[in-house]
């Protein structure tokens, strides 16, 4: 594997719109880009979801030998990036408020199940959120 190669499977890419475009195709095989990150931009449906998720992991294979990583934020609750259609789970406040474990850990289950059947192999998701009281925050000492 050259430096090139190497680089290139460490780097995430975005781009605009729904389908490949030349410009993406470009850079990845100019620089042997090895992950794509999809925002809301990205997504018009479940089936164009799929179809862009295989096309991007043949052109990317295709160029690196690897599979790519296909990133996307979808914690829930209003960081939600698939449509309607598909699969949404409350946010983190929400699952915490139920104060029952299981369902957290079902919504991130089915969460993980609906984007693998999707195409989408790694999860920007927050794995804990922290709640911290509003200020004002008690002062520090004087170092």
């Amino acid at each position: 594997m050259t430096d090139l190669e190497r680089i290139g499977q460490r780097l995430v890419t975005g781009f605009p719109g729904t389908a490949l475009t030349p410009e993406l195709v470009q850079v990845v095989k100019e620089y042997k880009i090895g992950n794509i990150i999809l925002f809301r931009e990205n997504i018009a449906s479940a089936d164009q979801l799929r179809t862009l998720c295989a096309d991007l992991q043949t052109l990317i294979r295709s160029e690196t030998g690897h599979d790519a990583f296909i990133m996307i934020d979808q914690e829930g609750g209003a960081v939600t990036r698939l449509p309607e259609s598909c699969i949404n789970v409350p946010g983190s406040m929400a699952l915490a408020a139920t104060g029952d474990p299981e369902t957290t850990y079902l919504a991130g289950k089915l969460t993980g199940e609906e984007l693998r059947s999707l195409g989408v192999n790694f999860n920007l998701a927050p794995s804990a959120v922290m709640a911290i009281p509003p200020p004002p925050w008690p002062s520090m000492p004087p170092v």
